[in-house]
């Protein structure tokens, strides 16, 4: 018969505590050096996580307060404003769906350009695709039925 060895449980867990311990002590020991206190604001800027989707999808337009622009309908600042608003907006009556587009380079270097013009002039974060899918939604919902009727008269 094999003689049984007689394992010390006990002592096994005192010494993974220890080594536990040890761990512990060294992650809090990191803490601190890194703690927020050593540095101001402005230094620890990059280090706070920034979210793409700060809002909600179906979020519309109701806390929008448009820059102060003439308002009337014949200037240039009404069309920025006009413009500003449509950004801001959400169309979307149900879940965004994927659509694949096959568009010119030329109609692709317009979007490309007036979102990056958006993004820099009016302070919204705005991508070209995201601005293309604002158009055809704001199409479909306002002109669709006019041009549907028309296309049903001839």
């Amino acid at each position: 018969m094999k003689k049984e060895r007689k394992i010390d449980t006990l002592g096994l867990i005192q010494k993974m505590a220890e080594k536990n311990k040890a761990t512990v002590d060294v992650l809090e020991g990191l803490k601190n050096e890194r703690s927020p206190d050593k540095w101001s604001q402005e230094e620890k800027q990059h280090f706070v996580p920034k979210s793409v989707r700060e809002k909600d999808e179906k979020a519309t337009n109701k806390d929008f307060k448009p820059k102060q622009f003439e308002n009337a309908p014949d200037g240039n600042g009404y069309a920025v404003q006009k413009f500003e608003k449509f950004l801001n907006t959400e169309n979307y009556r149900d879940k965004k769906e994927s659509f694949v587009l096959s568009l010119s380079r030329d109609c692709m270097a317009k979007y490309e350009k007036l979102a990056r013009g958006a993004s820099y002039k009016l302070d919204i974060k705005t991508h070209r695709n995201d601005l293309m899918r604002k158009v055809l939604e704001d199409f479909i919902h306002q002109k669709y039925r006019k041009l549907l009727n028309l296309i049903e008269q001839e």
